[in-house]
């Protein structure tokens, strides 16, 4: 029988640092997955890893990656017309691949999951910062419109890189067979995207009614 080593136990530790040192950071940011979500998922994930080296089965730690495309769905949420979760969704699956790396015992794949961790904690630190330079101004923008035009709303105000979320009241009325919405989005625009060009590709869009649409502030 082959009994786990210190050296196989000192992976699982390093490993649950690690995913930890990442969920801190998800946690400290209010995020839906955070300190012992990450924690378990680069344990767990060790512990699979280090199984299926132990068993000459090499599938263990495949399938486990597609497990935790699952976990990942789970810290996926919509709010109308956008989804919120992703970017932790994201460091849920970095974390499984630092289980993993940490798992294979050689120096090379634990300076991996070393650097993998350091490197997901700088992106998730400071990547809203780096938006926010990014998209040079903030506008609301009010729309009436029916159910055929989720879709074209979607794509224009996502067509040209702009970042919006559902800002105050939702209002939905019926009318005949169908539904009339009323919503207002805060929407974060690129410099050098113009705010009529982006009212006017709106408003064109099949089953809008109407647009209204508040003059840019600046990014802080």
């Amino acid at each position: 029988m082959t009994w786990f080593t210190g050296a196989e136990v000192a992976q699982l530790l390093i490993a649950a640092l690690c995913g930890g040192a990442v969920g801190l950071q998800r946690q400290a940011a209010q995020k839906p997955a955070g300190f012992r979500t990450h924690l378990l998922v680069a344990l767990g994930c060790c512990a699979f890893a280090q199984i299926g080296i132990l068993t000459g089965d090499t599938r263990i730690a495949a399938n486990v990656l597609t497990g935790i495309g699952f976990i990942g769905a789970g810290a996926i949420f919509r709010s109308g017309l956008t989804a919120h979760g992703l970017t932790t969704a994201a460091s849920i699956w970095s974390t499984a691949a630092v289980g993993v790396a940490i798992a294979q015992g050689s120096p090379q794949s634990l300076t991996i999951g070393i650097s993998v961790t350091i490197l997901t904690v700088i992106v998730l630190s400071i990547s809203d910062v780096a938006i926010d330079r990014y998209f040079a101004s903030k506008t609301l923008v009010s729309i009436t419109y029916d159910d055929q035009a989720r879709a074209g709303i979607a794509n224009v105000l996502a067509g040209d890189g702009e970042r919006y979320i559902l800002e105050g009241d939702y209002k939905v009325s019926a009318v005949g067979a169908g539904h009339v919405t009323e919503a207002t989005y805060r929407v974060q625009m690129r410099r050098g995207i113009n705010v009529r060009t982006m009212a006017e590709r709106l408003a064109s869009a099949p089953g809008v009614h109407s647009v209204s649409v508040t003059e840019p502030t600046s990014s802080t």
